[in-house]
Parts: structure tokens; C-alpha cells; sequence
């Protein structure tokens, strides 16, 4: 990303108003002159005495890690019963309830069976050179669309 030298919120920037809060202005003042809020600012301060200028970069909001996923075996439980029966989202749900004791509502049936779909490598292995089965699910020509009978076939091997 290419950004002007002397914009005021780029690292250097948040470090001036760092020094300036380090020097004993109050936050609020400081924030204000800045048009950013003083919880952002004070954020930024915690972050530099914490870790010094490396605190001051932009850091990604995606969570590290997904405490709630989908366990593996559940994840194949579906899959599995799927393959098995072909049934939509709603009766995979009711039908793992049934069979295994299992809850899982059926977005969650249909983002495993979403999943399970999705290639690892980018073709689905089945035909490898027609358009029809590239990129990720619900893109244009992804396997989802695919009007050929390889999957079909496939899955039920």
C-alpha cells in the first residue's frame, strides 16, 4: 500500500501523537486535534508501550483461530451422509439427530457439504481441463455449475 509521507495516521504519524501523550498532553486533546477518537488513540499508546514501533502497524481483524468450527468428525458425518442419501441441508440435520445424536443446524449441514465440495487444488480433479469445475464455490464457473456427469459418477465410487 503507497502512502504519502506525511499523512498523519500512517506508523510515523501515530508515533508523533504517541510522543506527544508520552510527554504528558491529555489524550483527549491530543485526539481531538487529530479528528481520530481517544479510544483509538489510546489503543495505539497501549500498543506502543507494549511493543514499541511494531505496535504502531496495522494489524489484520481476522481471528487467529475459530474456537466454534465445525469439528472434523462431524464435518465427515455429514459428508458421509450426504454421499449416502443425497439429502438437502434440513434432512441431513434431522437425519444426524436420528441416526448419531448429533445437533447441528442445517446451515451448518450445508456450509460442511459447501466445504466438502470445494476442490483442494483448484480443479476438481475430474475433468481438469474443462472450464466448468475452476474456482471456489458460487464464483462463475465453479463446480457447482457443471453441467457434466463426472461428478455425479465420481461421488459414487
Amino acid at each position: 500500500m503507497t502512502v504519502h509521507a506525511n499523512a498523519p495516521l500512517t506508523p510515523e504519524g501515530r508515533l508523533r501523537l504517541c510522543l506527544c501523550v508520552d510527554a504528558g498532553r491529555p489524550i483527549a486533546h491530543i485526539a481531538a486535534e487529530a479528528v481520530i477518537s481517544r479510544r483509538c488513540l489510546a489503543k495505539w499508546y497501549a500498543r506502543w508501550r507494549t511493543h514499541g514501533e511494531d505496535g504502531l502497524l496495522d494489524h489484520s481483524s481476522r481471528p487467529s483461530a475459530r474456537p466454534t468450527r465445525t469439528s472434523e468428525g462431524i464435518a465427515d458425518l455429514v459428508e458421509a451422509l450426504r454421499r449416502q442419501t443425497k439429502y438437502g441441508p434440513a434432512r441431513l440435520a434431522a437425519e444426524l439427530e436420528r441416526l448419531h445424536a448429533v445437533t447441528v443446524a442445517p446451515a451448518t449441514a450445508s456450509s460442511c457439504v459447501a466445504a466438502q465440495m470445494d476442490c483442494a487444488t483448484s480443479t476438481c480433479g475430474a475433468h481438469p481441463s474443462r472450464r466448468g469445475c475452476r474456482g471456489r464455490r458460487g464464483e462463475r464457473g465453479s463446480r457447482d455449475r457443471c453441467s457434466t456427469r463426472c461428478h455425479r459418477d465420481r461421488d459414487s465410487q
